[in-house]
């Protein structure tokens, strides 16, 4: 049965040759079953870029949507977006849902924000703005933020890529842990 099969196959890529004008196979698809939203729509997209110190982003997302051509707003479902600082560390922002504007290079990040540092840095709050081109960073809500060396709570927070600095606005509150070698607690 096997050698009768193969031969059958050898005689059709045979045929296919020796007689040119018999149109071959092609595959096509049905739209009968699909909504279309009348948006562009992409999954798993990614936008790559370089703000204005040669520091390298790259935003993801689950599912990209565009309310209209020519728009620069996409709507992002589950973005993340990873930067790598000139100092060779690296940033990761990850949400719910986003804005990502290609014209201003901005990024609006909301529900379950989480932004996380190589050096043990992590932060959580519920909205961010980005500025990809710049590098900074800004939220107006509660920031709950954990570190190897303590906790921190505030109202909300700036960040700035000149030296690596966090301002926390709202009366901020840090814990500090103990170094329990050295003798501090």
């Amino acid at each position: 049965l096997l050698p009768t099969g193969a031969l059958a196959i050898v005689g059709i890529i045979i045929f296919s040759w020796v007689n040119p004008t018999t149109k071959s196979f092609r595959l096509d698809y049905a739209t009968a079953n699909v909504d279309f939203s009348g948006q562009d729509e992409m999954l798993r997209p990614q936008f790559l870029g370089v703000d204005e110190k040669q520091q390298r982003y790259t935003v993801t997302a689950e599912v990209a949507m565009r309310p209209e051509r020519g728009h620069q707003q996409v709507f992002l479902m589950k973005p993340a977006a990873d930067i790598t600082l000139a100092n060779g560390d690296w940033l990761t922002l990850k949400a719910e849902q986003g804005i990502y504007n290609g014209e201003t290079k901005t990024l609006e990040l909301q529900g379950a924000v989480s932004m996380y540092v190589d050096n043990g840095f992590e932060m959580h709050t519920e909205k961010v703005e980005f500025d990809l081109s710049q590098g900074t960073a800004r939220g107006d809500d509660v920031v709950l933020s954990q570190s190897p060396w303590g906790i921190l709570k505030a109202k909300g927070f700036q960040y700035s890529p000149d030296g690596q600095v966090f301002l926390f606005s709202g009366r901020p509150v840090l814990v500090l842990h103990g170094n329990q070698k050295a003798g501090i607690k």
